[in-house]
């Protein structure tokens, strides 16, 4: 007989029924949309949650990932309006010999695509009531795409991070998905926080490594 694998216990859990005992149509059929629109993110966000504490690079990765897809799928958005983008590239390729148009415009193609850096800072601005007490400026995202940016290319002289910075970069990026898919499920920025404060309450966050910067 196969046994049944244990229930998480409500204190580990962000939200439980009677939170959305008001109102629980409405978040069930948020949750839902969100099911239809955000499925790879969510594929992402649970596999960390069963693998937490097991690499620490996957799992930085791992969010990363969901955090730019969901911007893509929610927030999308580019550098420039498409047609003023566009006017630039050819003002570009205008000005560059024949031989060498064809290669830059290869170099061009997603040139208008946000960068991770901006798509973090976007999540963190709708969500700034919260990120402010963990972070007092943007530099940790800074070294969010650094740690990306290492960890993906592999060079010989890439930085290597502290394993405290790195997990205190995860644990922020966990926050703002924790916070994003709050936002999905249809609660509201003073719901959320009060969900995660409760949280924090239980399971004191490990965010402050680098105090100077944090507000927490």
């Amino acid at each position: 007989v196969t046994p049944i694998p244990d229930l998480v216990p409500p204190h580990d859990m962000l939200f439980g029924l009677r939170d959305i005992s008001r109102d629980p149509g409405f978040h069930l059929r948020s949750w839902e949309g969100a099911t239809q629109t955000l499925q790879p993110v969510l594929n992402l966000y649970f596999a960390d949650l069963e693998q937490q504490g097991i690499h620490l690079e996957p799992r930085f990765l791992r969010l990363i990932q969901a955090l730019e897809g969901y911007h893509r799928r929610v927030l999308d958005g580019t550098e420039r309006p498409e047609s003023k983008h566009e006017e630039r590239v050819q003002r570009i390729l205008g000005s560059v010999p024949s031989e060498c148009a064809e290669w830059l415009k290869g170099k061009l193609k997603y040139s208008n695509e946000l960068s991770l850096g901006a798509r973090l800072s976007a999540l963190c601005k709708k969500h700034m009531e919260m990120m402010k007490r963990v972070a007092r400026d943007r530099s940790w995202i800074d070294t969010a795409v650094g740690i990306r940016n290492d960890y993906s290319h592999q060079k010989q002289d890439s930085k290597n991070y502290e394993v405290a910075e790195v997990l205190t970069v995860s644990e922020r990026l966990k926050l703002l998905l924790d916070l994003c898919l709050l936002s999905e499920c249809g609660f509201d920025s003073q719901e959320i926080l009060k969900l995660v404060e409760r949280y924090w309450r239980r399971h004191p966050p490990i965010l402050a490594i680098d105090a100077e910067k944090a507000l927490i």
